[in-house]
């Protein structure tokens, strides 16, 4: 099983690692033609290694092997694999700097993705911020121009009334009222300036934070275009008949249930199977058209298999 990552655009900032999984070489298929017939006496499997660095115990992987040796058993309608101590193809988890550099390219891309988080999350906070930002300065905008106008009647009034001497007792009044309405006005004008200006403090702290956050995420994507861009191939697992030992090793899988699907296509040629054309189907080279689904056989795997034990 080989596995290649291409590098590709992601959104507008990252360039990372796109993951297509060929499963394995084509040759390999032709060595699983050399097994006895399953159909008659059913493949036995011992599991002969795990490296302590893999996340998952003996018992956990029998249980994936048996169930997609069901998967193809039940397809058949007789049983095909069978655990044993014994057993005639030794299963080896082997962990080399394959896995270890699908590791690393995983836990940048999660630094990649908690930042972005962090990003979405102090946006929204700037969303909110600018909302409050523009509200306030058009209230006191609007006020303002309230004010000035208030104030050119006002100082319009004063001048007449200066020019023509003294004003009667009720203009008096009202020029005295206006003034104080117009003090209050600019006390209101006041805060509003202040609740502007505030908002406007808050909303260049968010605006830094977002900067902050942009930056630190660049140096993560460029440090994750240093190491993971480009186009790496090599084997991810394989099923070998050399003079008559059989094995399945398996170098790499990035969750459970592609070791599953590794699992399943290696047996697959160990039951005798080659490669089949249908991107659907489990012994397709390409595991990439899987994506995370449930691992199941496709009509082609099941036709392959009965075709076998006809």
């Amino acid at each position: 099983m080989i596995l290649r990552v291409i590098s590709y655009l992601l959104y507008a900032l990252i360039v990372g690692a796109g993951i297509v999984l060929i499963l394995d070489k084509s040759e390999r298929a032709e060595s699983a033609v050399e097994t006895a017939n399953p159909c008659n006496e059913p493949i036995t499997y011992h599991i002969a290694s795990i490296d302590d660095r893999f996340d998952i115990t003996t018992a956990q992987l029998r249980r994936f092997i048996d169930g997609v040796g069901k998967l193809w058993s039940d397809a058949a309608g007789r049983n095909l694999v069978v655990h044993d101590r014994n057993g005639d193809v030794a299963i080896h988890l082997i962990y080399d700097d394959r896995q270890q550099l699908v590791e690393e390219e995983r836990e940048v891309n999660n630094r990649i993705q908690m930042e972005r988080l962090r990003f979405d999350r102090v946006h929204r906070e700037y969303s909110r911020h600018s909302e409050q930002y523009e509200e306030a300065l058009q209230n006191y905008n609007t006020f303002q121009d309230q004010y000035e106008g208030k104030v050119s009647e006002h100082n319009t009034e004063v001048a007449k009334w200066n020019e023509h001497g003294d004003a009667p007792d009720d203009v008096k009044q009202r020029i005295m009222d206006r003034a104080e309405e117009l003090s209050r006005m600019q006390n209101e004008l006041f805060s509003l300036k202040n609740e502007v200006n505030s908002s406007g403090r808050q909303l260049e702290d968010v605006i830094e934070r977002l900067n902050e956050i942009s930056t630190r995420k660049d140096g993560i994507i460029d440090e994750y275009n240093e190491q993971f861009a480009g186009e790496y191939r090599f084997n991810q697992g394989e099923f070998m008949n050399l003079g008559g030992e059989q094995m399945i090793n398996i170098y790499h899988y990035k969750s459970f249930n592609h070791l599953r699907l590794v699992l399943a296509h290696e047996l697959g040629h160990a039951l005798g199977l080659g490669h089949l054309d249908n991107p659907g189907s489990i012994m397709y080279p390409v595991v990439e058209s899987h994506g995370s689904a449930d691992v199941r056989l496709s009509e082609q795997d099941v036709a392959a298999i009965q075709s076998l034990c006809r």
